[in-house]
């Protein structure tokens, strides 16, 4: 204790303080430095032996009531976390303040700029997570959480067909003449195209243009005796029965009701609307005659002669020589193509003969300009109809790029119009090949009316079709080696199930198959079969036997 209480003795000051001097002897000046503030919290004084009398070992007064203000005031002794915090932020101050040496103007900005640019990188990277988290929930929710039933493709069987067809170009032969015309005028025709008509039938009129109203009257008679004769069956004594008059009325009217609701047969309003006058015309001059209609009919046979009469030599009949269907397409080439059709019959009435051979050139031609002379001007002598006698024609296609093989002699296949205006069942004859090309050779008696107006047809040739249970492909699996059985899961209960069953008929991506397969008992029937209605899965590779579907 006697040590301690030694005076110490001064320090002597041996020079000025510390100086730095650069290689040319430059002095360098060290940079000011502000101390860092002192916090306002007083710091707890740290007890030590000497703050302690040496006998009794008690706090001085002093020391005493310097540290009792502290917890009066409310104030918490700092913590030592606080001490650091406080102490960390001081540092930064303190360095941030210190320029470095020989620091640029611009250099200084540029530190300074760096915290901020930091700053705004992090917050938009934590835009981006913060989008790319909320993007992925999203698609979670779009897209289902991975379970595979949400994954299921589930649809109904329900029966279909499959057609083998091939796609050619048919050249229709038959026997055809035609029909000249023998005044210069219009064409005002009195069928339609493709009407079978009686050999010496009237089909239409050619009268000069000015003249054609005239033409409208009589025709509007003719309507009329029509219609009236058709009334006159029903008379009874002086009692004159309307009724077919009045109900074709009503029949047109609701017709005409049906197009004005219709925006799509407008161009029928016009033709429905003068049906009904001369139907009104009609029944009132049956109603104003004064005793039967024999008399009307009479007095509308007077009317049309007069007409006839008026019109004289400025309009022509047009009538059929023979019995058949008639086309107003033409183009003079209808006895080309009656030879053709003649070359074809007598080849095949002497097949198997020898120097029997038919020549390519019966077989082709090329494209016609077929022109239409319905309400068109017409000269004398042009072809302006044709008319088709036989019931009986031929079909030839070019098949050099297809199987040709499946033409078997005697199949009868389908020949279907592409844009559906007709569709007839045709016999194979023969598969006749030359030196470039092969063609089929099929013979028709039905369905001329349709292909009456075209001689080159783009067809489709129907060679067998399948009508019954129609899947997808990729909906069967566990196919046997020949291709004439498979498995399909079908749903029953919310359970699946999987049904073998015969494969009927393939192309490319459907299949027609049968309720079951022909290995199932009696008794495993109504289990191990399938139905209309039923529920399938098309994607059965997601599925096991056995497995619980909901919903």
């Amino acid at each position: 204790m006697a040590e301690d209480n030694k005076r110490k003795k001064k320090l002597v000051k041996l020079g000025e303080k510390d100086e730095r001097y650069d290689s040319y002897g430059h002095k360098i000046e060290r940079p000011t430095v502000k101390p860092p503030e002192r916090t306002a919290v007083r710091q707890p004084v740290k007890q030590t032996e000497r703050q302690f009398a040496p006998e009794t070992k008690k706090m001085p007064a002093k020391r005493t009531a310097d540290r009792r203000p502290v917890r009066e005031t409310g104030e918490r002794p700092a913590r030592e976390s606080d001490r650091h915090t406080a102490k960390e932020e001081n540092k930064k101050k303190l360095y941030s303040s210190i320029p470095a040496k020989d620091e640029a103007p611009h250099e200084r900005r540029i530190r300074e700029r760096a915290p901020k640019r930091r700053k705004h990188i992090f917050n938009a990277v934590k835009v981006v997570m913060i989008l790319l988290l909320i993007t992925g929930v999203v698609c979670m929710f779009v897209f289902g959480f991975g379970d595979k039933k949400s994954d299921l493709e589930k649809a109904f069987l329900k029966t279909g067909t499959i057609e083998n067809i091939y796609n050619v170009k048919a050249q229709i032969m038959r026997d055809e003449y035609g029909i000249t015309a023998g005044f210069t005028g219009k064409m005002i025709p009195t069928v339609n195209d493709g009407d079978r008509v009686a050999a010496g039938a009237k089909i239409g009129y050619i009268v000069k243009p000015e003249y054609e109203n005239e033409l409208e009257k009589l025709r509007q008679t003719d309507s009329k005796i029509q219609a009236a004769q058709n009334a006159s069956s029903y008379v009874e004594s002086q009692h004159i029965e309307l009724g077919p008059i009045n109900e074709q009325i009503n029949v047109l009217t609701d017709k005409l009701s049906a197009v004005s609701a219709s925006s799509s047969n407008l161009s029928q309003y016009s033709n429905i609307i003068k049906e009904l006058n001369l139907l009104f015309d009609t029944k009132h001059g049956i109603m104003m005659n004064a005793a039967t209609t024999d008399d009307y009919i009479n007095s509308l046979k007077a009317q049309r002669a007069t007409i006839l009469a008026n019109l004289g030599e400025y309009m022509k009949e047009v009538t059929s020589p023979y019995a058949g269907a008639v086309s107003f397409y033409a183009d003079g080439q209808e006895s080309v193509v009656s030879q053709k059709a003649t070359q074809i019959s007598q080849y095949l009435s002497k097949k198997g003969e020898t120097g029997n051979i038919l020549s390519e050139s019966a077989l082709q031609f090329s494209d016609t300009n077929l022109v239409c002379s319905i309400g068109a001007e017409v000269t004398a002598g042009q072809t302006v109809a044709r008319i088709t006698p036989d019931v009986n024609y031929y079909v030839s296609a070019d098949v050099s790029d297809v199987d040709y093989s499946v033409f078997t002699t005697g199949k009868v296949i389908m020949v279907r119009a592409k844009n559906r205006d007709f569709s007839v069942e045709a016999q194979v004859e023969e598969v006749l090949k030359y030196a470039d090309k092969t063609y089929v050779l099929l013979k028709s008696s039905t369905g001329l009316s349709g292909a009456v107006s075209q001689r080159i047809i783009d067809t489709e040739l129907v060679i067998d079709h399948m009508e019954g249970i129609k899947v997808p492909k990729r909906a069967l699996d566990e196919w046997d080696t020949a291709g004439l059985t498979a498995r399909i899961a079908v749903l029953r209960a919310n359970y699946v199930s999987f049904v073998y069953v015969n494969v009927l008929a393939v192309d490319g991506e459907y299949a027609i198959i049968s309720p079951s397969n022909d290995f199932v008992s009696e008794e495993d029937e109504g289990i191990t079969s399938v139905r209309i209605n039923d529920i399938y899965i098309v994607n059965h590779e997601t599925v096991t036997e056995g497995q619980i579907i909901g919903g």
